[in-house]
């Protein structure tokens, strides 16, 4: 097993214990909010190592635009062109 095979299965460095962390913080800051949101772990991680956004394309809109208009079909609140 080579080393990219074995971090994969057990990861070191800071990127993890970032996220060991921000569990930790999470965990903490929500015991002891009185009201309002919830924290979440990303609330505690560096924007470096936060996830990016998939950029959406015209046809992820297209997609969407499609179901919201199938949806509200079945509901009786849109009808086919012509009807």
């Amino acid at each position: 097993m080579g080393w990219l095979e074995y971090y994969k299965l057990e990861p070191w460095g800071e990127a993890p214990a970032y996220w060991r962390n921000a569990m930790l913080a999470s965990i903490t800051a929500n015991a002891h909010r009185s009201k309002g949101p919830v924290f979440k772990m990303e609330d505690f991680i560096p924007d470096f190592l936060k996830p990016k956004p998939k950029k959406q394309t015209t046809e992820d809109h297209k997609n969407a635009l499609v179901g919201l208009f199938e949806w509200a079909k079945r509901k009786g609140l849109a009808k086919e062109k012509g009807q």
